[in-house]
């Protein structure tokens, strides 16, 4: 016997498939919205400037804070340069108006004394620094005249001393003679003293070492150990009867006046003339 199948199951499988896919949608809201986009955020590229209204509020949220100084900042700056063009725009009004009416331009009594308060105070600084300028070269005429005075004194105590250690020196005729010409030469006082009294060869050899650049002392002992006199140079001539050898060309060139090169030297100029004041 065959067995007959409900004539109704297939429509019921079919609403049970419809009311589960109903429940399964309703019951999964958050993976719907999990699944939107998000708005992307608005920045300067993106945001409507040209319907913007210049109000910091209209700004988006993260800008506001930055907006609010600079407008403050470039405000004032554009205030200040205002208030400067309107100055400037009423000195020039003035000024028209001055020489429409045919006065005088009213910068000129500004300018005027502008000057006169550069010159009062340059003059002021041209008194004070030659006042101090005065005091100064006052001060160094002093020291120079207390330096000299020091000197000079200093100079003529030496020449009484020399003159009285070395008497023979300015006794004799024939020693002062040759103690002149070594001081020209560029012997020092004490030295040339010496020299004068060494013998005729020794003392030709001094003047020969001191010729060629020796030291007075160095000179001296060299003349100590000379035996005979230097041969003479080509074309020298000596006379006969001289108590000193012909001068060289080193010697010839020697200046008659020394410059001083050091204190010492210049006490010994200093010296010479007191020497000669003396005869």
């Amino acid at each position: 016997m065959a067995i007959e199948e409900p004539a109704e199951a297939g429509p019921a499988l079919e609403a049970t498939d419809a009311s589960e896919s109903v429940e399964s949608a309703e019951s999964s809201p958050v993976e719907a919205g999990a699944q939107a986009p998000a708005s992307p955020p608005v920045t300067a590229d993106t945001f409507g400037w040209d319907g913007w209204d210049g109000e910091v509020d209209s700004l988006p949220e993260p800008a506001r804070g930055w907006a609010a100084p600079l407008q403050s900042h470039y405000t004032k700056q554009a205030d200040q340069r205002i208030e400067q063009h309107t100055k400037d725009v009423s000195g020039l009004k003035e000024l028209y108006e001055a020489l429409l009416e045919g006065k005088t331009d009213p910068r000129v009594d500004t300018y005027a004394a502008q000057v006169k308060e550069l010159e009062d105070k340059h003059t002021s600084l041209v008194g004070e620094w030659q006042g101090k300028y005065d005091t100064l070269e006052s001060a160094y005429k002093q020291y120079q005249g207390n330096v000299e005075a020091a000197i000079d004194k200093e100079a003529e105590q030496y020449a009484t001393w020399f003159k009285g250690q070395n008497p023979d020196v300015f006794s004799d005729e024939r020693l002062a003679t040759t103690f002149v010409a070594l001081l020209e030469e560029g012997w020092e006082m004490e030295s040339a003293a010496t020299a004068s009294r060494l013998p005729v060869a020794q003392l030709q050899a001094a003047r020969q070492a001191k010729a060629d650049g020796v030291p007075d002392s160095y000179a001296l002992r060299l003349a100590g150990g000379a035996e005979s006199p230097a041969a003479p140079r080509p074309g020298a001539k000596i006379t006969s009867g001289a108590t000193s050898p012909a001068r060289s060309r080193e010697q010839a060139m020697v200046p008659e006046k020394v410059e001083p090169t050091s204190f010492k030297d210049l006490r010994h100029q200093v010296a010479r003339l007191a020497l000669k004041r003396k005869g």
